[in-house]
């Protein structure tokens, strides 16, 4: 039987110990979720969970070379895909996790029947950075604020707030707080009470604390036709998929949504299975230079008209359904059968 040394408690439970149980032979493993470069040399083989890119990729650490020098002992469960790198699907001991599917809560069936939009998009910005204040200028330059539910937070004083007229009537009332308060600016998390008494559970798995941003705005959504997700990563000019709760919201509420990320975002996203509802969301993907990219994707979307995404909605029906689909689909068994598979190849 292996020996399961876990860096994180909440993963040291059934699933970990079915793994432990069906080793035979006499190694230590750790199921880890953070890169400890001095704690895995200690082990016969580590199963790193990988939820966030700044856990291999931060100011301070570049884990990607190390990962590739224990890659002899090493199988990645991951959320992130870099291509070119252990932390991709070429590696024939990673596997895309998908755990960010699940972390919407407050989800609801969109039925664009009934939709009598205010407006055309959400475009939730978030809080400002130089990147975020450069996306910013790009939606009131192309006057696509106009047609938007959107919201844009300044991180710092004096914490103005940037937002439609409309933005506060439709808003989740749990959300309001942390956009107009400037004492809510150093969290984004609601207390387990408070979400447990509204959405009946404390978490959707263990790597989503209560986020603001993993509650589906359903006023706004019933009240427009696509979400515009600005995903995490979008100010990168490398390669790199993180999809988030804030791609997965749309997703899960059978929604259209087209989704500015990192070059390649949208291709990366095709590639673990999920289908794109308009091909020339790719000519924008494949622009590295981050400005060039957030103007392209800006006139993209300043293309359509309510009409334009009604069709486009019916076109695209299946494929809002495969993806909804898909998001759904229990990943438990095919996680633990390729674990055990890995294990096998790596140590015999």
């Amino acid at each position: 039987m292996a020996v399961i040394c876990d860096n994180f408690s909440k993963l040291k439970d059934k699933f970990v110990q079915e793994i432990a149980d069906s080793i035979n032979q006499d190694i230590n493993i750790i199921f880890a979720h953070e890169v400890d470069t001095t704690l895995f040399k200690s082990y016969d083989l580590i199963i790193l969970v990988i939820t966030e890119f700044n856990q291999i990729c931060n100011e301070k650490d570049n884990h990607l070379k190390f990962l590739e020098e224990i890659s002899h002992k090493l199988i990645i469960l991951s959320d992130i895909i870099i291509p070119n790198s252990p932390i991709s699907l070429e590696n024939p001991f990673f596997m895309y996790l998908g755990y960010w599917m699940k972390a919407p809560v407050n989800t609801f069936i969109q039925n664009y029947n009934t939709v009598n939009p205010n407006y055309l998009f959400d475009f939730l910005i978030g809080k400002s950075d130089v990147d975020h204040d450069h996306l910013h200028s790009a939606l009131l330059k192309e006057n696509l604020h106009k047609k938007s539910f959107y919201h844009y937070t300044e991180s710092r004083l004096p914490y103005r707030t940037y937002k439609n007229k409309d933005f506060d009537l439709f808003e989740h009332e749990l959300c309001l707080p942390f956009h107009n308060d400037k004492f809510y600016h150093s969290t984004n998390e609601i207390n387990d009470e408070i979400w447990s008494k509204k959405f009946h559970n404390t978490t959707c798995n263990f790597f989503y604390p209560n986020w603001i941003s993993r509650i589906v705005p359903d006023k706004i959504y019933k009240n427009s036709l696509c979400s515009l997700v600005r995903e995490t990563l979008f100010w990168k000019n490398s390669p790199v998929l993180m999809a988030t709760e804030k791609t997965a919201k749309p997703i899960m509420c059978k929604r259209l949504f087209f989704t500015l990320g990192s070059p390649g975002h949208n291709k990366l996203l095709k590639s673990v299975g999920f289908k794109i509802y308009h091909k020339d969301i790719l000519d924008v993907d494949c622009i590295e230079e981050k400005s060039s990219r957030v103007q392209a994707f800006i006139d993209f979307i300043n293309q359509f008209h309510e009409d334009d995404l009604k069709q486009l909605y019916v076109n695209n029906l299946n494929a809002i359904l495969h993806n909804y689909k898909f998001a759904l689909h229990p990943r438990e068994n095919s996680i633990k059968k390729f674990i055990f598979q890995s294990l096998y190849k790596l140590k015999g």
